[in-house]
């Protein structure tokens, strides 16, 4: 991780992670602590478990 050319990757692999897992019956939702910060409007931004349990 000496090179920001080794972020392009993980950030690619993260991304697409997520949307496999959004995509499985088995996902509840996320834990936001686990995930970057976006404007709660924004179709990015994680939903927290246990605010959906509400």
């Amino acid at each position: 991780m000496n090179n920001k050319a080794d972020f392009a990757p993980i950030r690619w692999s993260h991304k697409k992670t997520r949307e496999v897992a959004r995509r499985m019956d088995a996902l509840r939702d996320e834990l936001t602590s686990h995930h970057p910060r976006f404007h709660p409007a924004s179709p990015a931004a994680a939903k927290d478990i246990d605010a959906c349990r509400k």
